[in-house]
């Protein structure tokens, strides 16, 4: 059974280790043990039979918000665990009155902007060489980052 619970600080080790074997650049425990300290950050885990399988960090300031980070552990991608995390968090949001839900995605991330799409996010900008990406020859490669939005509309519940 999959379930989302919100995360805190405890769960800062456990993000910083499915964050660790999904990225080539993961952040510290230290990152995630700030921002989880913040009261504008909220976070979710998605679970399975009780073991975490991803989660999502956001950071909300007013009407808006935006995900800092969302990793699944590679393991599980593919299973739909970040679309349950998008969707539960547009939700909890909507709820603390944001209006649109804000993300970065390099170019080049393909199985990241499928969901973003699936999950209603369109483009809104970009930043021409914003991350840097060793290529095959493990030299340096800049991509463009994708700025996405998704508008969280009220609806009746």
């Amino acid at each position: 059974m999959i379930e989302v619970i919100p995360g805190n600080i405890t769960h800062a080790a456990i993000m910083a280790e499915i964050h660790g074997a999904a990225s080539p650049d993961p952040w510290p425990l230290s990152a995630y043990a700030e921002s989880l300290k913040n009261p504008s950050t909220h976070s979710l885990l998605v679970l399975e039979e009780g073991t975490p399988r991803g989660f999502v960090l956001v950071q909300q300031a007013a009407d808006e918000a935006e995900i800092l980070m969302i990793a699944v552990n590679p393991s599980f991608q593919g299973k739909n665990y970040g679309k349950h995390l998008v969707v539960s968090i547009a939700e909890q949001l909507e709820q603390k009155g944001v209006k649109a839900l804000f993300l970065e995605v390099a170019e080049d991330n393909a199985p990241a902007r499928s969901l973003y799409a699936k999950c209603g996010f369109a483009q809104v900008g970009r930043r021409k060489g914003y991350y840097a990406h060793a290529n095959a020859r493990r030299q340096p490669v800049k991509v463009d980052a994708l700025l996405m939005r998704l508008d969280i509309v009220e609806t009746d519940r």
